[in-house]
């Protein structure tokens, strides 16, 4: 099925006050349909979102519920990595919905190493960010490090991987300060 795009978006948002996923850009899109449409145009064929409560996605974009979400990212992550469409990828391409920074620039060049053994991430300027890509091979371990909470960095850091720069890529909005001018809530 080649790389499935999936955008982390399931956290409450409590530093920013709201949930992220439900943010509106200027054009009145949320940063989870935004981010959604973003793997999309890089390439990924079908993009799934992992999202607390229902909403509306664009085409191509797969809602994914997280009951459990207030266990963190890695319970959306979870979730994501058992869906059957991430299991029959050859890679998977990981993000966060708070990323506006980044382009479909960024997101083809980390593409550009899929590979069913690839372990890749987006850095900024040295500093390790998103979007990140799990190769076939390496994505049990992934959800096996999800359902313990520890994430992708503890994988990051038990296996060699390729930086790939892109910018944005670390400069992720966590505080209503941080967000773009025009940014609002739902």
């Amino acid at each position: 099925m080649g790389v499935v795009g999936i955008v982390l978006a399931a956290g409450a948002g409590r530093r920013m006050g709201a949930p992220k996923a439900l943010l509106r850009h200027v054009d009145g899109r949320t940063f989870a349909a935004a981010s959604g449409e973003l793997l999309l145009a890089a390439g990924c064929p079908v993009v799934l979102v992992t999202l607390r409560t229902g909403q509306e996605l664009p085409p191509g974009v797969v809602a994914v519920e997280v009951p459990d979400s207030s266990r963190g990212p890695g319970a959306g992550l979870a979730r994501a990595l058992r869906h059957p469409l991430a299991r029959q990828a050859e890679a998977v391409l990981v993000t966060l919905v708070d990323l506006p920074g980044i382009d479909v620039v960024g997101v083809r060049a980390v593409l550009a190493h899929a590979s069913p053994t690839v372990l890749a991430r987006g850095v900024e300027r040295g500093r390790p960010g998103h979007p990140v890509l799990v190769g076939r091979a390496h994505v049990a371990r992934a959800l096996e490090l999800a359902d313990t909470g520890s994430g992708l960095n503890a994988l990051f850091g038990e296996i060699p991987w390729t930086a790939v720069e892109v910018r944005g890529a670390a400069a992720d909005v966590d505080h209503p300060e941080d967000l773009p001018p025009g940014t609002r809530s739902a």
